[in-house]
């Protein structure tokens, strides 16, 4: 499961609790950064501080388009690669930490 899937799952038992989620698939750093201003605001709001991004890998990297109010969800476990990440389910990353950790990030704003 991509980290995609698990961000849309989590937006619609979100959207169960009326919080209104946006999901955006940001596959490429440099892609996006290349872009014109106009366009990575229209991505990511400079008013929308609540932000939850999630990597299935390193977080490293991630702080930059998080804000303040954010948080990143992934492994920050450097050794585990390839075949040894077997059941990432046991390593936390599942649907529900991703909402979970949604829904803090939401209320760090109220």
């Amino acid at each position: 499961m991509s980290e995609a899937q698990l961000a849309l799952q989590a937006q619609r038992e979100l959207a169960k609790e009326n919080l209104s989620v946006s999901v955006i698939n940001f596959p490429s750093w440099d892609l996006f950064e290349s872009q014109s201003k106009d366009y990575q605001e229209s991505v990511l709001p400079s008013h929308v501080k609540a932000r939850l991004a999630i990597e299935m890998n390193s977080t490293l990297g991630w702080e930059r388009y998080e804000e303040d109010h954010g948080d990143v969800l992934g492994i920050n476990l450097f050794w585990c690669f390839g075949p040894t990440i077997q059941g990432l389910g046991r390593i936390r990353f599942y649907r529900r930490s991703c909402y979970v950790q949604s829904k803090r990030v939401n209320k760090s704003l109220n």
